[in-house]
């Protein structure tokens, strides 16, 4: 098929969807634009966390097989008005907070991941697109450098990702996994920078200043603080 879509004079995006069996990021990009690392989304479970952060996760660790025209793939972004995977039928409003959403749009943004919004388009409102649609965090996805954010540190209570981008500077986001509100850092030695660094939230699309030495702030419960770093 991937011989085939090459002879047609149009642009048509070939994605590849087997679950990420027989290692496809391996070998995904000699065939295709990109390829499901994962099982479905709709199906997954978390016992602690949404199923987003399972999936999101275990895609963040193919991070060195992305790159321009070939990309992991986590699924789709499920928010707003959503199917029911197990039952079908017709679909719910989301059970996800809005923290959680922010967290969601922030790693797939970061993981340079397909964004594919799964969900009824009649019953969109205002928040969901607010978070599907940040200009931004979008910018961050489509950075033309094509880097797949690297986990810097994980543990149980957060992660931090870091995302390389062309003009040098770099997005990061740190994640609190944890059910309270906590300060979480990144130090620049973490990153590979060192001096004065200016900041920018992106969700709020706001400068917060410079920083030395290290970024500290406060994290809502299951959020995220999606920053980007420049000279």
């Amino acid at each position: 098929m991937w011989a085939e879509l090459q002879k047609q004079n149009r642009d048509i995006v070939f994605n590849l969807c087997q679950y990420g069996m027989g290692e496809v990021w391996k070998w995904g990009g000699e065939v295709g634009h990109s390829w499901r690392t994962t099982g479905d989304l709709g199906l997954e479970r978390g016992a602690r966390l949404p199923g987003f952060y399972g999936i999101g996760l275990s895609n963040a660790r193919h991070w060195e097989y992305a790159r321009p025209g070939a990309w992991n793939d986590p699924d789709y972004i499920l928010i707003g008005w959503v199917g029911d995977a197990h039952g079908m039928g017709v679909g719910k409003q989301t059970t996800l907070t809005p923290n959680e959403q922010y967290s969601y749009m922030s790693l797939w943004s970061l993981m340079a991941a397909p964004l594919i919004f799964s969900g009824d388009m009649a019953k969109l409102d205002a928040f969901t697109l607010s978070v599907l649609c940040n200009a931004e965090v979008i910018e961050v996805n489509q950075d033309l450098l094509g880097k797949q954010a690297r986990i810097l540190r994980q543990t149980r209570d957060e992660f931090v990702l870091v995302k390389e981008l062309a003009d040098g500077s770099k997005a990061v986001g740190l994640f609190n996994l944890t059910a309270h509100p906590r300060k979480l850092a990144v130090a620049w030695p973490e990153l590979g920078v060192s001096g004065k660094q200016h900041v920018r939230d992106l969700w709020r699309q706001r400068e917060l200043g410079s920083a030395n030495n290290e970024f500290e702030t406060e994290v809502s419960r299951h959020g995220v603080a999606m920053i980007k770093l420049r000279k």
